[in-house]
């Protein structure tokens, strides 16, 4: 790799994107053959000049807690949506084969994503009270957290996903994105997913 690879990718984030996507992605099936996964999805953003982004398959929590870290290096730093793609359930996410909840990830992440949004791709996982997600928000210092309060069929959450990162990725204002996205055809998608962002305004 070259000595300036890092300065590369975020000179390239600038130029196609103002917040790239840095996506840490789980196994969706046992089965071998099932080749489910988000990859498309930002390929197919940044094929199209909206953002860059960081895609590392993630099987165990070990290696999730190595990217982690990763993260936090400061030639990442214009990878400002952490885009957290497993299976889940309430206050949880499915990693490898450990149930990781809300406040243990909380202390793995740490303040590493102050000001930016970490969004969780999964099922049920914002569906806990406020009181958890400002503690979540408040040791990770992100900016804004965004998911989903209900179990999400994968095809049709990506239609939605792929609005949702290409307005966070395009918009300077997170808020602008979100409210882009409740004026438009997706709001009913949104309500359907039940997608909720904290805090709220």
């Amino acid at each position: 790799m070259l000595p300036d690879a890092g300065g590369v990718m975020a000179d390239f984030a600038r130029k196609i994107g103002k917040r790239g996507i840095y996506c840490l992605e789980g196994e969706w099936s046992r089965d071998l053959r099932n080749r489910s996964s988000v990859l498309p999805l930002l390929q197919m953003l940044e094929a199209n000049g909206r953002s860059s982004f960081i895609h590392r398959d993630v099987g165990t929590l070990e290696e999730f807690e190595l990217y982690i870290k990763r993260f936090r290096q400061a030639q990442y730093s214009h990878f400002e949506i952490l885009n957290l793609a497993f299976h889940g359930s309430k206050g949880s996410l499915k990693i490898g084969n450990s149930s990781v909840t809300l406040e243990e990830l909380a202390q793995i992440i740490g303040p590493s994503a102050k000001g930016k949004i970490i969004y969780f791709a999964s099922c049920a996982t914002l569906k806990v009270p406020d009181t958890r997600l400002e503690a979540f928000q408040r040791e990770t210092r992100a900016r804004f957290v965004a998911g989903y309060t209900k179990n999400i069929e994968m095809i049709l959450a990506s239609s939605f996903e792929l609005a949702l990162l290409d307005s966070l990725a395009y918009y300077q204002s997170p808020k602008s994105a979100f409210k882009f996205l409740e004026n438009k055809a997706t709001k009913s998608l949104s309500e359907e997913l039940g997608f909720r962002r904290f805090p709220r305004d």
